[in-house]
């Protein structure tokens, strides 16, 4: 998969899935891009992932976002 942002920076890598837990919520299988090339990309170190935050709409993994992954946990509390 790639990844190109409005700046014109991508990154490429593929489909993996992990569990997420934030301040007592959880998402078991959570998908995010694991990342294989930054291109011209860089942040402050060594990224390895991308935990996408954005709209369900402009999700490229096309999988429900971090948010709505962890909403019902935060629910049943």
């Amino acid at each position: 998969m790639n990844i190109r942002y409005l700046d014109g920076d991508d990154v490429t890598g593929k489909r993996a899935f992990d569990d997420l837990r934030v301040a007592g919520a959880r998402a078991n299988g959570t998908a995010f891009a694991e990342v294989e090339d930054m291109g011209g990309f860089y942040i402050c170190g060594a990224e390895d992932g991308l935990l996408g935050l954005a709209f369900p709409g402009i999700s490229h993994l096309g999988a429900p976002t971090a948010f709505e992954s962890l909403l019902p946990s935060l629910e049943e509390s």
